[in-house]
């Protein structure tokens, strides 16, 4: 689910196999951070992928796509 700028954990499913990942319930990821945010905003209307690109996009590892361009292309991918 999408609020704001993040997305919200509302359920985890996973494989037996799966590796772990540590998301609690109710938690909030930044969109352009995390593969399931950048699922949303693949998936979202073009007015509300380009109003989010039009701020500035916080780094959270050397690794974060901050640049809109950048995200663009991973959206496209």
């Amino acid at each position: 689910m999408v609020e704001g700028r993040e997305s919200v954990v509302i359920e985890k499913l996973s494989a037996r196999d799966a590796i772990t990942t540590y998301h609690r319930l109710g938690g909030r990821l930044p969109l352009h951070a995390t593969t399931g945010g950048l699922i949303l905003l693949a998936h979202a209307e073009q007015k509300i992928r380009d109003a989010f690109l039009a701020a500035p996009l916080r780094a959270y590892t050397p690794y974060t796509p901050t640049e809109p361009d950048m995200v663009r292309r991973l959206l496209a991918a």
